[in-house]
């Protein structure tokens, strides 16, 4: 299938994720504390956006995929979080593949609502449910270090968050909070991550992932931006110790602009999305 479905995975979660992070003033906190506030960040209605992303492997040349992401917040109606549509813009051979997503809170044990379009077949297909558990390693998304481990923030109670120290990084404070996993499985490969936290904002400026005999095994930097007052992601770079590198540029970024609910149809997903969908 040429939308595989790995790629389906990371963008899933990246719609999650999509947060806009408020102000505190500095307090004395916990590792606890610091990193509640981290997950209680309130979300923007919805958002326009680029996604670009680059995958640079030790094993395979370097590929980009660039995308349209339509993305709304669904507040929890009908049960649903959020809504997504991604447009593929590159490669040129996969331009026009389409995705929509109806998507769950994350725990929920219903299943998200999904399809895809398929222009060289003009039909939209609804995704069955057992595809979303395989990865295919052919696909670009195949060599991406950025996972849901890395886009979909962690409850708090999931994780023991202990404040190690406070320290300045790039000219601002931070905290640095220690995450150790308080249950181990295979989604969550870690036994540890480091975060550093700016204390002002509650916004991740890093974090280290360490495998699970300790050892340093992924870097990731996130760079926000300003858009109408608010806060959103504008580039993650991941780094592995392995030397492979993901980057994932977020541009044009339009927020709260009044998207409807029956713009995430089959019918849009067929006839592609402007500014005047």
């Amino acid at each position: 299938m040429p939308f595989r479905l790995f790629r389906l995975t990371v963008l899933r979660s990246f719609v999650v994720a999509i947060t806009l992070l408020t102000s505190d003033a500095f307090a004395e906190l916990s590792g606890a504390e610091v990193m509640s506030r981290v997950y209680e960040a309130k979300r923007v209605d919805d958002q326009i956006s680029t996604l670009s992303f680059e995958f640079v492997s030790i094993k395979r040349a370097t590929q980009k995929v660039v995308y349209t992401m339509v993305w709304k917040n669904s507040h929890g109606q009908d049960k649903y979080d959020n809504k997504a549509m991604f447009f593929t813009e590159y490669p040129p051979d996969k331009k026009g593949i389409a995705y929509l997503g109806w998507l769950r809170p994350i725990g929920s044990e219903a299943y998200d609502d999904e399809w895809i379009y398929l222009p060289e077949l003009r039909m939209v297909r609804r995704i069955a449910h057992r595809e979303n558990h395989h990865d295919h390693g052919d696909d670009e998304f195949g060599n991406s270090l950025l996972k849901r481990a890395q886009l979909v923030p962690r409850g708090a109670q999931q994780d023991e968050n202990v404040l190690l120290n406070t320290e300045s990084l790039a000219g601002v404070n931070q905290y640095v909070i220690q995450s150790q996993p308080k249950i181990h499985n295979d989604k969550y490969p870690y036994s540890k991550v480091l975060y550093w936290i700016e204390q002002e904002s509650f916004r991740p400026t890093h974090a280290r992932y360490f495998d699970m005999d300790g050892k340093p095994a992924l870097d990731v930097d996130y760079q926000w931006t300003e858009v109408d007052g608010k806060w959103v992601w504008k580039r993650l770079t991941a780094i592995a110790a392995t030397g492979a590198k993901t980057t994932m540029d977020i541009s044009k970024i339009k927020i709260n602009t009044g998207l409807s609910d029956e713009l995430f149809s089959a019918r849009t997903l067929m006839r592609g999305f402007t500014s005047s969908n």
